[in-house]
């Protein structure tokens, strides 16, 4: 499941998943003109933050992929809050 937020003072989208089938978020967020697939099945991982754009309707942000619901305590996600902030500085 993907769970989509959406910043207003910010031009993008914000999407979460835990858990996620990589052909689930590979059809959602398509990898554009390469014939690989961007996500792949990762070993371990806490998360992953991805920039992404949405296939349906080309709607530009940030995925924070987490390796399960577990993987999400709230001392992680206080201290990892800036992530998103800074992947909107770069794009």
């Amino acid at each position: 499941m993907i769970h989509e937020f959406d910043p207003v003072i910010y031009p993008r989208k914000v999407w979460i998943t835990y858990d996620a089938n990589p052909d689930e978020l590979n059809e959602v967020f398509p990898a554009g003109d390469t014939n690989d697939n961007k996500f792949k099945q990762e070993e371990w991982y806490y998360g992953i933050t991805d920039m992404v754009c949405r296939g349906t309707d080309n709607k530009g942000g940030v995925l924070i992929r987490f390796e399960s619901k577990e993987a999400m305590p709230h001392g992680l996600l206080h201290t990892k809050q800036s992530m998103p902030q800074d992947s909107f500085a770069i794009m």
